[in-house]
């Protein structure tokens, strides 16, 4: 059973030219070079979904709690200085 894939990509030749400039730099072959990017792009786009759902709970709860954006400071400012203090 195959382990992967051969697939192919069309890029500009500019962007290729520097995509293998940079595997060459690195000492990787451009399989390697695309996994890698791709699969920190990957990772990047969860993060970004992660964190998006994280600020609609914070919006959720702002608005629950009738918070404005201009209290966030003031009530971050309020948490430190009492945290300071144990």
């Amino acid at each position: 059973m195959k382990t992967s894939q051969n697939i192919s990509i069309t890029m500009p030749p500019e962007m290729l030219k520097k995509a293998e400039e940079a595997a060459r730099e690195e000492g990787s072959t451009m399989s390697e070079f695309l996994r890698d990017a791709l699969r920190r792009q990957l990772e990047n786009r969860e993060w970004q979904m992660r964190w998006q759902q994280i600020r609609a709970y914070g919006s959720k709860k702002a608005k629950e709690m009738g918070l404005k954006p201009s209290d966030v400071n003031r009530l971050i400012a309020e948490y430190r200085t009492e945290q300071g203090k144990k």
